[in-house]
């Protein structure tokens, strides 16, 4: 990228005085015809060069005052992005932790929910039909202990590092084979989805596998929304190849929209409050961003922007 051009302000000033001084002393001449018996030229030079001085002044004082401003934006940004490298430091020492504790909970929560689990399917079947409230004691049994065990897989999937095959590919590609999956997965009950892919699709680096993952999430949680109409939209803007899951369900209330990417935090009564944040961290290890973005007055729009491939 070219630097922008640095004009020498101090002697463009200085210019300017000399040419003011110029016309200032014509004028004061032609006004006062009676100074020509003084000496002209002396009296040139002094206009002149007090101008040509107070000229080059101004310009040093403008200078300086570009380059305060400079320094300042320059500190601004340092600012910024050491801000946003503490944080970073921070999620990740958090995540780490977080990881280590789920480690833990899986061995030592998960088997004995199996063998919970499955003690309460075995006494369910040897129920007789006139148990009827011990037979729906063994089946909330087992409903508990297969929410807690999605919990515990989804907090162990949401503490793992994520780490992306990297290759270059379409977002076509990915919103194509989303298309494929969520057909069988809303059912006939479910929402329309459909897509809206510019041509040529754009192209981005990254693991297709986890783009998919994040956008099929997306199109699951419209559908449980109550969304009867879902869009996929890809496209590009400036240097960002992006997807837009766009639905027509109730969208997302305004006191929710801030904390929708936080850990733990769902508005589902069966949600584990990670499927948002996971697809977040997704989007960052891309080198991306998966963001909330202002809609109609009904339903959500979801945009998971990539770095394309074919930025400069």
């Amino acid at each position: 990228m070219r630097a922008p051009r640095r004009w020498p302000w101090p002697w463009i000033g200085a210019l300017g005085g000399a040419l003011g001084g110029a016309l200032d002393f014509a004028l004061f001449t032609w006004l006062a015809p009676e100074l020509g018996r003084w000496n002209t030229s002396a009296l040139a030079a002094v206009f002149l060069a007090n101008m040509a001085v107070l000229g080059y002044a101004l310009g040093r004082l403008h200078e300086a005052r570009r380059r305060a401003r400079a320094d300042a934006e320059t500190i601004r940004a340092q600012l910024d992005t050491l801000e946003r490298t503490g944080r970073a430091a921070a999620q990740a020492e958090k995540l780490a932790a977080l990881g280590r504790v789920a480690a833990g909970i899986a061995h030592e929560v998960r088997n004995p929910l199996g063998v919970l689990r499955a003690s309460a399917s075995l006494i369910d079947e040897d129920l007789t039909e006139g148990q009827p409230e011990a037979r729906k004691a063994c089946q909330f049994i087992v409903g508990e202990c297969d929410r807690l065990d999605r919990l515990v897989g989804a907090l162990l999937v949401f503490a793992r590092p994520t780490r992306a095959q990297s290759r270059t590919f379409s977002l076509g590609e990915a919103v194509e084979r989303t298309l494929r999956l969520s057909g069988p997965a809303v059912g006939r009950s479910g929402p329309e989805v459909t897509s809206e892919v510019r041509e040529p699709s754009p192209a981005v680096e990254g693991d297709v596998e986890l783009v998919q993952q994040v956008l099929f999430g997306l199109v699951l949680n419209a559908a449980e929304a109550g969304a009867r109409r879902v869009t996929l939209r890809a496209g590009v803007d400036k240097n960002s190849a992006f997807v837009e899951v766009v639905d027509d369900g109730p969208g997302v209330p305004e006191a929710d929209a801030e904390r929708i990417f936080e850990p733990f935090f769902t508005t589902k009564e069966t949600g584990t409050g990670l499927g948002l944040p996971t697809a977040a961290r997704i989007a960052e290890a891309h080198g991306g961003s998966l963001t909330l973005r202002p809609g109609s007055a009904r339903g959500a729009c979801f945009r998971l922007a990539l770095p394309s491939a074919e930025a400069p």
